[in-house]
């Protein structure tokens, strides 16, 4: 395989290793190499780089983190991308294939029906409105290494790194299919994720419960 994937994460979340390592490994057994990005622990399933830095350097951790990988194309999520299905990966590896010096990320969440809409490139790929938003968005992307390190340059948090592709120059795109199933849980026209403001939410749980997977849920408590 052509790219690997990084997963940012932080000790206060170590909890959330074992749930992100047994769906990724039921539901996409043969990935490309994964690589955690921690503060200071080790990620016992994953190979680990540790790089300790404050919440408003997060992107130096990236930076840092992508320099220490040997390839040019990596997939970034955040650790709490619990995926729900069998990943497509043919249809991802296709989607590989596209990026390039100037189409540089491809954001693998369904279509955004707020933001301008997309040109569609092909049955698989949409190329992004230049005047959406969150272009670098860090929900499950595919990215030129080189131009993110480049794209991240300047020292944030993830909040406004999620900002800095939006005036950019390069191209960026968006799966035009429903054919990857890259499904990682959604709430309705609300939050795309399995920890929102620090705390399970229920969807996730509904989500285990059915897995027989077990976790302790008053470690973090719910979002409501």
């Amino acid at each position: 395989m052509n790219y690997k994937i990084l997963v940012m994460s932080c000790d206060k979340n170590k909890d959330l290793w074992e749930p992100f390592h047994y769906c990724m490994e039921k539901y996409w057994p043969n990935h490309p190499e994964i690589i955690y990005s921690t503060d200071t622990l080790i990620n016992p399933y994953y190979k680990t780089i540790s790089k300790e830095y404050p919440i408003n350097e997060y992107t130096r951790r990236i930076r840092e983190t992508l320099q220490e990988i040997d390839s040019d194309i990596v997939l970034l999520m955040m650790d709490d991308t619990f995926l729900r299905k069998q990943v497509n990966y043919k249809v991802l590896d296709t989607l590989v294939n596209y990026i390039n010096d100037k189409l540089i990320a491809i954001n693998l969440e369904p279509p955004r029906p707020f933001e301008p809409i997309d040109l569609k490139f092909n049955d698989i790929l949409n190329i992004r409105h230049p005047l959406g938003r969150y272009h670098s968005s860090l929900q499950p992307q595919l990215w030129n290494k080189e131009k993110l390190i480049e794209l991240f340059s300047v020292d944030c948090d993830p909040w406004e790194a999620e900002k800095l592709g939006d005036n950019s120059s390069y191209t960026f795109g968006n799966i035009a299919t429903t054919n990857l199933d890259f499904d990682y849980g959604k709430l309705p026209n609300k939050y795309p994720f399995a920890i929102v403001q620090g705390k399970w939410t229920q969807e996730c749980k509904d989500f285990f419960d059915k897995e027989k997977f077990e976790i302790d849920y008053s470690i973090r408590g719910f979002y409501k």
